[in-house]
């Protein structure tokens, strides 16, 4: 079951994306257009969204469950963070927000994860925030999309 709230976000969104890769490096921002749909006799939130990196166009889907015990469940892959395989991540309900977490599927970075943050104040706004894990547990942000809902 979705929480009533997020269940609200059903429709089309535009927002902007910002994107940290490295702390030198400059932040990218771009234009972040979203589709929300109820899928699975309103049991998942699917999230189809499209932005652009440096000019080329990204794109990615993200489906969220929570379940009677506020426990939570995603699964996400896109064309630039996540392309080769689906990451499935576990959480929580926390405050309201819907907070998953993952070990990355590479290897070579298996004791990295990346979390995601999906909230929402209103029926007419709401956020998507990504971090990076480090091995010790210590989160930087990587992803701020803002969302308005579209007229």
């Amino acid at each position: 079951m979705i929480a009533e709230n997020f269940a609200k976000l059903v429709g089309a969104w535009d927002g902007t994306k910002k994107l940290y890769m490295r702390p030198e490096d400059p932040v990218f921002e771009s234009e972040i257009v979203a589709n929300i749909g109820l899928e699975v006799v309103k049991k998942v939130l699917k999230i189809s969204y499209d932005w652009s990196f440096k000019g080329e166009k990204k794109e990615g889907v993200l489906l969220f469950h929570v379940n009677k015990e506020a426990k939570t469940q995603s699964v996400w892959m896109d064309s630039f963070h996540q392309s080769s395989d689906f990451m499935v991540a576990n959480g929580d309900l926390i405050d309201g927000k819907i907070s998953t977490k993952a070990n990355y599927t590479q290897p070579e970075y298996s004791d990295w994860a990346w979390r995601i943050c999906l909230g929402t104040d209103d029926e007419n706004s709401f956020s998507l925030t990504m971090f990076n894990v480090f091995p010790d547990g210590n989160e930087v942000l990587a992803v701020d999309a803002r969302f308005k809902r579209r007229d």
